[in-house]
């Protein structure tokens, strides 16, 4: 089976466009608060671009129809305690039950080892597909080999790294930590003193880190003063205890950057027990206690909002194409949107882009 490589969509292709080129103000998204005098143009471009409405449907036109077989997945997510995970995760189910087929949830918590025996149940559950969910595919390589050999098709999402699948729904890392980075210039108005948590254990981290930087590296008066790497499984107290020592050996820092929604709460914590109101968290989901945290005036400030369910029913749209030989699409189009107090989604909901693709999947599917 040809394997797909999958590239940026086009928000990423307009995001580098700004670079040369602002875009006008939007009326229906308020402006930054923050002055904009030490905020380069084309900063300022992206970070307008990204906190735009998703208002078409970015995703593929059309799809097979289902045609009533009953196939059998089995989930693994990174770890269902992490909320990121979980709501990929439970997006695929909800798509898989809507199509009518078996799903198996294996939560490996964040264990490799648990991984990759995760799949070989796949392989002895005789399973047509495995969704994986923000699990490189490098360190389950060999268990990824024989669910392929057994005539399994692997599909995953958020790894930014597509050996050894059929198939990935790209989060387009990079192009996200474009935003976050852009948007945190423009908060801070071009002086952001920076205090970067990075994980990377997982591909697309990796990739928001790398997009980040390169926007800083553009500011002027933004400078990364502190980098510490964490791990999925490092949060609670350790993790305040980290942020705190930190904030304490760098009085200068003014951001935190986190590498995911979960890893924020903790930061948030750390924050506010140091009485430092001047330290803003900014972060990757747009899980929902993160948009209370910004609703509320909390430390976090910002956060890169991803449709994470959709990323699992988009999942489901690549198994439904692999299992009838369907042409697979070049990009699942899953948007991203930068989050602030001026646009938040409704209060007690997630953001989940916007768009109602359940829908729109559902009737390509010829099921709705």
């Amino acid at each position: 089976m040809k394997k797909q490589m999958w590239f940026a969509p086009v928000v990423l292709a307009t995001a580098v466009l700004l670079l040369s080129a602002c875009s006008g103000p939007d009326e229906d998204v308020a402006a930054p608060s923050a002055e904009a005098g030490a905020v380069p143009e084309a900063i300022a471009a992206i970070a307008e671009q990204g906190r735009q409405e998703i208002s078409a449907w970015p995703g593929p036109t059309d799809s097979p129809q289902a045609d009533g077989t009953a196939l059998s997945v089995v989930v693994v997510p990174c770890g269902m305690a992490t909320e990121g995970c979980k709501r990929q995760a439970e997006g695929f189910i909800e798509a898989a039950d809507a199509l009518g087929w078996e799903t198996t949830l294996v939560d490996p918590k964040g264990d490799p080892s648990l991984d990759n025996a995760a799949i070989d149940q796949a392989i002895t559950q005789d399973a047509d597909a495995v969704f994986l969910v923000s699990i490189d595919p490098d360190i389950v390589a060999g268990a990824l080999e024989r669910a392929r050999d057994a005539g399994i098709f692997v599909v995953a999402s958020a790894t930014d790294n597509t050996t050894g699948l059929d198939h990935e729904v790209s989060l387009h890392g990079d192009e996200e930590g474009r935003m976050l980075a852009a948007q945190i210039v423009v908060e801070t108005g071009g002086d952001a003193k920076v205090a970067m948590f990075t994980g990377n254990e997982f591909k697309t981290v990796v990739k928001r880190v790398e997009g980040s930087k390169e926007v800083f590296a553009d500011c002027s008066g933004c400078e990364i003063v502190a980098e510490q790497d964490i791990s999925q499984t490092a949060g609670g107290p350790d993790l305040v205890s980290l942020v705190q020592s930190t904030i304490q050996a760098h009085p200068d820092v003014n951001v935190l950057w986190a590498p995911y929604d979960a890893a924020a709460t903790d930061m948030v914590q750390a924050v506010q027990q140091s009485g430092r109101d001047d330290v803003m968290v900014a972060s990757f989901n747009g899980n929902l206690q993160n948009l209370e945290f910004i609703r509320s005036g909390a430390p976090q400030k910002i956060v890169v909002g991803e449709a994470l369910e959709w990323v699992g029913w988009a999942g489901a749209d690549a198994v439904l194409r692999l299992s009838q030989g369907a042409p697979m699409v070049e990009d699942d189009g899953v948007p991203a949107r930068i989050l602030t107090a001026d646009n938040l989604p409704e209060q007690g909901t997630a953001w989940t882009g916007d768009y109602d693709f359940r829908s729109e999947y559902s009737r390509m599917w010829g099921i709705g």
